[in-house]
């Protein structure tokens, strides 16, 4: 289970990094939106694009608001890690909502579960991630991102009935 909470550490990082995009948001060139791409890029521990960061910085002022974002200390200049944000519970599935719509939770998950192991087959990684599937995922980084500790008992049982599904045993 240390595992998983290293998992979810990670993906609430993610937070601020990763994927491949699936659309922007109107506010993606904003000054900041814009900031929030750079700090997302500035975090560095996952591969990103620049398309991919800025996708993130707009959808999360589109849900967030500017007025908001600047109050908790985003500004043009320079923005803080998502993790650092004392949001509310709206604004963190806000910030969920425009990471899911960014880049593919589910592939990053299951990326982290295999941790670069070769032994889990792409048949494997499919599987778990149609069983898994967005939403314990969902759930996870927004209790991560709200500075819960805990690993939700639902997100560890979907976990484990996934590799139970699959016949697929953890490394």
């Amino acid at each position: 289970m240390k595992h998983l909470a290293a998992i979810l550490a990670l993906l609430a990082l993610a937070a601020s990094a990763c994927g491949s995009s699936s659309g922007g948001s109107a506010s993606a060139d904003s000054p900041l939106a814009q900031a929030i791409a750079d700090s997302i890029e500035a975090e560095g521990d996952f591969t990103s694009t620049r398309a991919d960061a800025e996708c993130i910085g707009g959808r999360i002022v589109d849900g967030v608001g500017e007025d908001r974002l600047e109050e908790l200390g985003v500004v043009p200049e320079s923005a803080p890690g998502l993790d650092e944000l004392d949001l509310t519970n709206d604004e963190i599935n806000s910030v969920v909502d425009a990471l899911d719509g960014c880049i593919d939770l589910v592939d990053l998950m299951i990326g982290e579960i295999a941790g670069g192991d070769d032994s889990l087959s792409s048949d494997d990684a499919k599987c778990l991630g149609d069983e898994l599937g967005v939403d314990p995922i969902k759930k996870a980084m927004a209790a991560a991102l709200g500075g819960t500790e805990v690993i939700p008992d639902d997100f560890q049982n979907s976990i484990i009935d996934a590799f139970a599904a699959c016949d697929v045993i953890p490394n």
